[in-house]
């Protein structure tokens, strides 16, 4: 199914204050719904944005997007930002070290980091040898599609 495939973008739901469940259960449950690229060795470049995981996570399940990513073999470029952080920037720098832990990533692009947590994500990048580039990824239009 995704054989040409090799990019795509994740857009999460808003995380709703007035629903049942706990924080960063909707963008878990979100992120379900990709099982089906899971692993695609096409994939090279990825987008996820507006998610909310929880709060010191405590396993896989808490955290469930650095395994997602970590699947892709050939994923070299990362577009990740959310505003759902911008309150608690250090656990948005938390979800980008985790990526690079488990990923091959060679370069990130994110926003809405500044400060002390822009300056922790870019000694990490450093010490994962992944370029950090804190604006958003150029975009290519028209997409050229290749036979």
């Amino acid at each position: 199914m995704t054989k040409q495939l090799g990019s795509f973008d994740i857009v999460f739901p808003d995380e709703s204050t007035t629903a049942i469940g706990r924080v960063g259960d909707a963008s878990i449950r979100h992120l379900k719904a990709y099982e089906w690229a899971r692993g695609a060795p096409s994939i090279h470049t990825m987008g996820c944005h507006h998610f909310r995981f929880r709060s010191d996570p405590k396993n896989d399940e808490d955290l469930p997007l650095p395994q997602f990513l970590a699947s892709f073999p050939n994923l070299r470029t990362l577009e990740i930002y959310s505003a759902q952080y911008s309150y608690e920037p250090s656990e948005f720098v938390n979800v980008v070290v985790a990526i690079m832990k488990r990923t091959h990533l060679k370069t990130i692009y994110t926003t809405d980091v500044e400060g002390a947590a822009l300056g922790q994500l870019k000694q990490a990048a450093r010490e994962h040898d992944v370029e950090l580039i804190d604006k958003l990824r150029p975009q290519q239009w028209p997409m050229p599609l290749s036979e």
